[in-house]
């Protein structure tokens, strides 16, 4: 994972020589967060594994990279690579880890600094261990996306078909998966951001229908002496399947190196301003 890292800094570093004026330039950043989260039960039901279903408060961490570059006029790509882990407890019965790795990219039409329409395609690689036991499962995203731009309000939605791999289920679990943002800038260098994510899953093996919701709050600010951000989201999110309502909760804080655009408002206009689908991690045994 930190060889991967280390190539998208490589490849975004050069991009500062570039004003992001228009959609015809490299930008890109790197961005690094730290947080709190606490997950667990609100109504028991009848999951099938009764015991890994846990309650949980710790520490958890992300590192993100994202480039977008031109193709041709008007059209570019832009390309995420993240990395997230937390701990996994149990009340004292078991303790483990949680670790998804985050492979998107964007092909989009900009028409000028007013709206960008495009496709995204993503895999999530997600790794639950416990003690020596470990399930590696995906997800797969594939739609598509569009955003506008209002004076000091930037809005996007992202729709997609999303099927999860989970390995020991031969069956399959697919579904649907949507996100609206909207993001107002109070300066160009400082935004604040309500996000909104939905996805249904239908579970054939099981003949069961996974639903998660999650609302969250963002804000960012960018440093006016150097290209540097820090940055704060907050966010609540449930996950109803056998009966169970798995709720979620964090609070992250993080620091963002800005390559390329001059200001937040700038990347929004015309840089590397789409975000990947989240990750989940094992919702089908209740580890949301």
């Amino acid at each position: 994972m930190k060889n991967y890292l280390f190539a998208v800094a490589v490849v975004v570093m050069p991009s500062s020589a570039y004003a992001a004026e228009d959609a015809n330039v490299l930008d890109g950043f790197i961005s690094a967060s730290v947080g709190y989260k606490d997950n667990g039960i609100n109504e028991g039901g009848v999951a099938p594994v009764e015991v890994m279903r846990p309650k949980s408060d710790d520490a958890t961490l992300a590192i993100r990279g994202s480039l977008a570059l031109p193709l041709a006029n008007n059209i570019g790509m832009q390309a995420d690579l993240g990395y997230s882990q937390e701990p996994m407890n149990a009340a004292g019965v078991y303790s483990g880890n949680q670790k998804s790795t985050t492979v998107a990219t964007h092909l989009f039409y900009r028409g000028s600094e007013k709206f960008l329409v495009g496709a995204i395609g993503q895999i999530n690689f997600n790794q639950t261990g416990v003690y020596t036991f470990q399930i590696d499962t995906k997800q797969y995203f594939i739609g598509g996306e569009a955003q506008a731009s209002l004076k000091n309000l930037t809005l996007t939605a992202q729709v997609a078909y999303r099927k999860d791999d989970f390995g020991f289920i031969s069956s399959s679990v697919d579904g649907v998966a949507a996100v609206a943002q909207a993001k107002y800038f109070i300066d160009p260098n400082w935004s604040l951001a309500v996000k909104g994510d939905y996805s249904s899953l239908s579970l054939n093996v099981a003949d069961q229908n996974l639903k998660q919701w999650r609302v969250g709050m963002n804000t960012e600010h960018r440093l006016t002496s150097m290209p540097v951000s820090l940055f704060a989201n907050v966010g609540y999110g449930e996950s109803k399947l056998y009966g169970d309502k798995l709720h979620d909760t964090r609070m992250m804080v993080g620091i963002k190196f800005n390559f390329g655009s001059k200001t937040l408002q700038q990347r929004d206009h015309s840089g590397a301003s789409l975000n990947p689908f989240e990750s989940d991690f094992m919702p089908l045994l209740g580890l949301n």
